[in-house]
């Protein structure tokens, strides 16, 4: 199954059978992680949708950082030059709907589960990055928020690498601000990046477009075979047959 079927799939079955959730076992050291942004999902996102019409296709929690940018200072007693990286970072979730991107950060998983070591982690972390001619200037983002990122702003799209590092990141660029997302769970990357590849070509927006033309249509059947029941062309049970043949399609 290619990832883009296992998309649509995914958000019709819940749409027709509940919400998301980001399960996790009660041992699960980031079990809390998961109960937050799930009651942020159920009492915030879901009524927004609900008011503006959107379709829920996926969320996942991850790490994310906005508005970086770098430079490069002289050090004090060298000629070395120090390069300092500057921004924002924040812990919670991102989730998709047919027209919309939401990026959420919770203070509360911000303090608990950093991107970035803090406390005398931190520290030690800095000195050595120090060391190596770094210095990370990137501050946590204090409170609850959540961006709304339409997919008609995303100008550009990647899965890359952290300057520096191994590790692989989902970097969106948008007409106001560079987004970059850490993923939590391993190799969603992928997904989040076909999701939002599919969001900027309408190709979720076409998800229900067909799915509402298809429910249209068999509403249509039942309302011909329900004529045909009255007019005595076809019995009871051949009607209720039929009707739940059809019914299961919806």
């Amino acid at each position: 199954m290619t990832i883009e079927k296992q998309i649509i799939d995914n958000a019709l079955f819940y749409e027709k059978n509940g919400k998301a959730q980001v399960s996790a076992a009660s041992d699960n050291e980031c079990a809390s992680w998961y109960k937050k942004i799930h009651q942020h999902f159920q009492q915030d996102v879901i009524p927004h949708m609900k008011q503006y019409q959107e379709h829920f296709v996926e969320y996942h929690p991850v790490w994310f950082s906005f508005g970086e940018s770098s430079s490069y200072r002289q050090g004090i007693a060298s000629d070395r030059m120090y390069r300092h990286t500057y921004g924002t970072y924040g812990t919670g979730s991102i989730c998709f709907t047919d027209k919309n991107i939401y990026i959420t950060a919770l203070d509360s998983l911000t303090q608990e589960f950093p991107l970035y070591p803090t406390g005398s982690k931190g520290f030690f972390v800095s000195v050595l990055e120090g060391m190596l001619g770094e210095r990370n200037d990137r501050k946590a983002y204090s409170g609850n928020k959540t961006w709304t990122v339409d997919y008609p702003s995303v100008t550009g799209i990647q899965i890359t690498q952290v300057e520096g590092s191994s590790t692989e990141i989902l970097y969106i660029k948008t007409t106001s601000v560079d987004w970059q997302i850490h993923q939590h769970f391993r190799d969603t990357l992928p997904e989040m990046l076909a999701t939002i590849k599919m969001g900027t070509a309408g190709r979720l927006a076409s998800i229900w477009n067909k799915s509402e033309s298809k429910n249209s249509d068999i509403a249509e059947l039942l309302k011909k075979l329900n004529e045909l029941k009255e007019a005595g062309i076809i019995t009871e049970a051949e009607f209720q047959q039929k009707k739940q043949q059809l019914l299961k399609q919806m």
